[in-house]
């Protein structure tokens, strides 16, 4: 799958770092799945960038949908929008810092 997106394609290629299964999504209020097989947990994200509008709505559809499918939300921003309504969120300066999966984990 070909992202267009420049910001959802660096979030990915820095999880998939991670060894684990990355899938990013199209058509979907989130933008990506991630599986840690070992941990035995999915989260489902969202990114946002200074281009995304409608930021509370979509995170608190990710909210919803992790409730249903079994999945963590986190929102990942460049800072310029945050969502107000308790979703997990990580800027992606501080993702850059991450070193091991264990630590993305903790964040949630």
């Amino acid at each position: 799958m070909i992202i267009k997106n420049r910001f959802l394609r660096a979030v990915v290629k820095k999880l998939t770092h991670f060894g684990v299964s990355v899938t990013p999504t199209e058509r979907a209020p989130f933008d990506f799945i991630v599986q840690f097989p070992q941990e035995q947990l999915t989260i489902i994200g969202g990114v946002a960038d200074g281009n995304q509008q409608n930021v509370d709505q979509r995170s608190k559809e990710i909210i919803s949908i992790g409730e249903i499918v079994r999945a963590h939300p986190i929102f990942i921003t460049d800072g310029r929008h945050t969502p107000n309504n308790g979703i997990p969120l990580i800027h992606y300066k501080e993702l850059l810092e991450i070193r091991h999966p264990e630590e993305f984990v903790n964040l949630l």
